[in-house]
């Protein structure tokens, strides 16, 4: 675990590792502890053993009186090919959440230069994103990874779209849901009052009232899917390739310049060169190349 010199917002330590977050507080006006699982290591594990795996963690680590874990924010969503949805598609949304200032009060459509990417609708309490998953997903590096969660239903010349669901606390709270465990198990009937009561794609007809329109064939595929997480322990050996192909793409950057900064064109000469400067700049600094290594694996600067 990486402890940052200064903590996250009004929380004052923060523990960082590649699969989890864990901010403490101090004081009684926030939880004492708030644990942030990421979607790598979710989908690594499954949810239920990804949660257990973390909660051991930090019960082991602050070895206090910690009670239930109670589920802050809930994350869903489902992965889709075929439908490519529009800009044109917002006045076919209809939502309950527009006669409910709680839920939602905004939508915003997304755009890349001049190609459409996205919606989001609401903001707080309960927020729905519906965008371009393949895109982002190549522009955040995510993509050789989740090319293993897609599997072989993937069409690569086909885009993948994502429908997401975000609730904190409070909608949480409605489908009376408290513990991180019970909202997992309960994962699917908060899909179903998502995607079926409070937002949903019709397909428009003569009727002024749009939440009479018959609910479009597409939508009633994504309101029907099973939402969970298989794992898969292929995903950290992914990320761990994606990682060293940019240190190596990285280092053969640096190396050549400093060859050609001397006018050495065999790899053997410019080698022996490198290893001589490197040598140097960690003797100035008073540390062995052992020593860089290891602050390096510890997570040092």
């Amino acid at each position: 675990m990486i402890v940052h010199a200064n903590g996250s917002g009004h929380y004052r330590y923060w523990l960082q590792c590649s699969d989890f977050q864990v901010l403490v507080a101090q004081g009684r006006k926030l939880p004492p502890v708030y644990l942030k699982l990421s979607s790598a290591y979710l989908h690594q594990l499954g949810p239920i053993a990804a949660l257990r795996d973390a909660e051991t963690f930090v019960r082991a680590t602050l070895k206090g009186q910690l009670g239930p874990s109670q589920a802050s924010r809930v994350d869903m969503y489902a992965d889709f090919q075929g439908w490519i949805p529009n800009e044109l598609d917002l006045r076919r949304f209809v939502t309950r959440a527009r006669r409910s200032a709680q839920h939602f009060d905004a939508v915003r459509a997304y755009f890349d230069g001049q190609r459409f990417t996205g919606y989001q609708f609401g903001r707080d309490q309960l927020v729905a994103r519906l965008y371009d998953k393949g895109r982002e997903a190549a522009e955040s590096g995510k993509e050789a990874w989740m090319r293993e969660v897609w599997g072989p239903r993937l069409d690569p010349a086909a885009p993948v779209w994502r429908l997401e669901f975000q609730l904190r606390r409070e909608a949480i709270e409605t489908f009376n849901v408290r513990t991180s465990e019970e909202a997992i198990v309960c994962r699917q009937d908060i899909w179903r009052y998502c995607t079926q009561e409070w937002l949903s794609l019709r397909v428009p007809t003569g009727d002024r009232q749009r939440d009479r329109w018959p609910v479009s064939p597409e939508w009633l595929e994504l309101s029907r899917v099973s939402i969970g997480l298989q794992e898969n322990g292929l995903i950290r050996r992914r990320i761990r390739e994606v990682q060293e192909g940019r240190l190596v793409a990285g280092a053969t950057g640096y190396f050549t310049s400093l060859a050609a900064v001397h006018d050495v064109r065999e790899m053997d000469a410019a080698l022996e060169l490198l290893e001589e400067r490197v040598a140097d700049h960690l003797d100035q600094r008073g540390l062995t190349f052992a020593q860089a290594v290891a602050r390096k694996q510890s997570g040092s600067v």
